[in-house]
């Protein structure tokens, strides 16, 4: 069973890169995930300001030996 919206909204984060305008958090698959999850991967989630707006962008990395299935959104 997943949770209504999915699992990383409530999953913690951890900081992998962090700038004066930018920052970028990743979360990777663990005990937790995998029980609502099946597969190995590697989500980054990355806030960038501008001088107009904040930009948020998504990568999800394939770390299994398998292809994967995800929906961000």
């Amino acid at each position: 069973d997943m949770p209504g919206y999915g699992f990383a909204r409530n999953s913690v984060f951890e900081v992998q890169r962090e700038g004066e305008a930018q920052i970028a958090f990743v979360l990777r698959d663990n005990e937790q995930t995998r029980t609502m999850y099946p597969y190995a991967f590697e989500l980054t989630v990355r806030f960038t300001l501008t001088e107009s707006a904040l930009k948020v962008g998504y990568q999800v990395k394939n770390t299994d030996s398998r292809d994967i299935q995800f929906c961000i959104g």
